[in-house]
């Protein structure tokens, strides 16, 4: 398993959605958080596997979630770039691969 390394937006994001889902239903940010985690451990063991997006980045589809999570795969580490609502603010994030 290769390390996974949050940008502080990305983590941000997190806590941001799994609060807003909570607000609409008890308990559905926790299972929000568990879906991403799910997918966060599949990113570290099979890094390439996301579906190629512009400059390199890759993404993958948090199941269950209108969300994917955004990131970039280094020669020793991914960092997670952005947990982003699918049809909100398209490529908002690009700035953060820099």
């Amino acid at each position: 398993m290769i390390e996974v390394n949050f940008h502080a937006e990305a983590s941000a994001e997190i806590e941001a959605t799994m609060g807003f889902y909570d607000s609409r239903l008890e308990g559905l940010g926790l299972k929000f958080l568990i879906a991403v985690e799910s997918q966060i451990e599949r990113i570290a063991e099979f890094p390439n596997s996301g579906y190629g997006i512009d400059q390199g980045l890759q993404k993958v589809v948090v199941f269950g979630f209108p969300s994917s999570i955004i990131y970039r795969h280094a020669e020793d580490h991914v960092l997670l770039l952005a947990v982003a609502h699918d049809y909100r603010r398209p490529g908002y994030w690009l700035g953060r691969s820099q």
